[in-house]
């Protein structure tokens, strides 16, 4: 694509769906509180955390205006002149459009659906729930999302699939909850999960030695374990005292709560589960394994077992 030297030009062009392709190919993050109309990404750079924000709606009226402070804030970050940020943007690779995705869709009985993506790119998915959510959140390919509806509602949330992304819509009358699990083709070992927490933070040698231990005591509680009705209570309680060990470890709420909320679902689909997604989910989960007693996570255990449902395959 070749170069346009105009930037009104490059501002007239350039979408949300560009912006965020890029901001994730450069290590920026959409973090929690990402509501309303605002897209916020954060970033540390050079041990500085940054943050910076977007209108998320292309048709909103102050799309264009939001954008250009936008491209001179992310120019200044990089030392760098703002029609070159604005052009290197431009050039991303968008993802396939929601129509053009390998999507499906299951049922089992008239409880679940759920809705995984096959083979492709990442897919913002749009979620208008109850009255009490509304918001998104990205699936990435193999990965799935499941929803168990209300039961006694008179309606069940809808899965459709349009040229602006995947759609799950329900009624107030007709709610669900929404669980997230693990990429399970690609299954880490318990001591690789805890790794990827760690692989920016040093640790000394007593933190190393008791992580270790925690780890070691986890994988043999957990080793050729599946949750049921019959074991949920020690399987979770062996997952309670490993994520709060790793929570006393991480350094930053805002910086590392993502890692630990990763780590916590990818060993939960290890043991056959997932965990529910909700408002504020991440951050009310490191919040409470990070305060927790570890040597009684009685809280996080808690939290587990009201959140975490059997994966249903």
């Amino acid at each position: 694509m070749a170069i346009i030297n105009n930037i009104q030009t490059l501002f007239d062009r350039l979408k949300i769906e560009h912006i965020d392709t890029y901001m994730l190919q450069q290590n920026w993050k959409i973090i929690d509180g990402d509501i309303g109309d605002l897209r916020i990404f954060e970033r540390e750079l050079d041990g500085i955390t940054n943050q910076t924000q977007l209108l998320r709606s292309n048709s909103h009226p102050k799309f264009r205006s939001k954008l250009q402070n936008f491209i001179f804030s992310l120019a200044v970050l990089q030392t760098v002149e703002p029609i070159d940020v604005a052009n290197e943007i431009y050039q991303v690779q968008l993802p396939k459009k929601a129509s053009e995705l390998s999507a499906t869709v299951d049922r089992k009985g008239s409880e679940i659906q759920s809705l995984s993506l096959l083979n492709c790119t990442t897919a913002v998915i749009n979620i208008s729930f109850d009255e009490i959510w509304n918001g998104s959140l990205s699936i990435e390919p193999d990965e799935k999302l499941l929803l168990f509806p209300d039961l006694n509602a008179c309606s069940e949330p809808e899965i459709t699939i349009h040229n602006d992304g995947i759609k799950l819509k329900s009624t107030p009358a007709g709610s669900a909850k929404l669980f997230q699990v693990a990429n399970l083709k690609n299954c880490s070992t318990l001591s690789k999960i805890v790794s990827n927490c760690f692989e920016d933070i040093a640790l000394d040698q007593s933190q190393t030695q008791q992580l270790e231990a925690v780890t070691r005591r986890a994988n043999f509680e957990l080793s050729d374990t599946k949750i049921s009705g019959e074991n949920k209570s020690s399987v979770l309680k062996a997952i309670a005292y490993l994520m709060t060990t790793v929570a006393s470890h991480l350094e930053d709420q805002n910086q590392h709560h993502q890692k630990l909320w990763e780590a916590n679902y990818e060993v939960l689909g290890i043991v056959g589960g997932c965990i529910e997604l909700f408002p504020e989910a991440k951050k009310n989960f490191y919040t409470i394994a990070n305060g927790d007693d570890t040597n009684a996570p009685s809280k996080t255990l808690s939290w587990l077992m009201d959140h975490v449902r059997n994966q249903l395959r």
